[in-house]
Formats: structure tokens, sequence, C-alpha cells
């Protein structure tokens, strides 16, 4: 009684019904290759890129972080006071 109800249900498998077209209907046994290498997912090379493309975004943060700086000027004296005494226009 209950087993329906729980049941998963699945949608309909589809079939096409072709109006206009003909598929050919292929009697013939189809041939299947073996692959003669495997092919393996290479999960230690990309731990390897990762890491060289975070030293490549630090070196490039590192440049444009130093390329921003403005040069500072080391004075001599404690006070930074610019005396400005005379101006002379010349014609």
């Amino acid at each position: 009684m209950f087993e329906d109800v729980f049941k998963k249900q699945r949608p309909r498998r589809f079939e096409p019904k072709y109006q206009f077209y003909t598929p050919p209907k292929d009697d013939d046994k189809r041939i299947h290759f073996r692959r003669i290498r495997k092919s393996e997912r290479g999960t230690k090379s990309s731990l390897l890129r990762l890491v060289v493309l975070f030293i490549i975004l630090f070196m490039v943060f590192l440049y444009l972080f130093k390329r921003g700086e403005r040069p500072r000027v080391e004075s001599s004296s404690e006070n930074d006071v610019i005396i400005v005494e005379e101006i002379i226009v010349v014609d």
C-alpha cells in the first residue's frame, strides 16, 4: 500500500516519433576501441601551478606597492621650515 507512495518515480523515457524523417536502422555491431594509455588527472601539477600563481601575484603586488610610494627626502634639521628671504623679478 505505502510502497507506491515512497517509491522513487522516474520520468518516462523519451521516444521520438518522427513525422517526416525515418532514421536508418543500424543492425551492424559497433566497433569499440580500447585505450592504450590511461589518462590520469594531474593533482600535483595543479598545486604547483597554484603556488607559482601566488608567487607571481605577490611580486606584482610588491612592484605596484613600491611604485606608488613617494620618494622620501631626509632633512638634516628637525623642523622642516622653508624661509623665503627675497624675491627678485627680472624684466
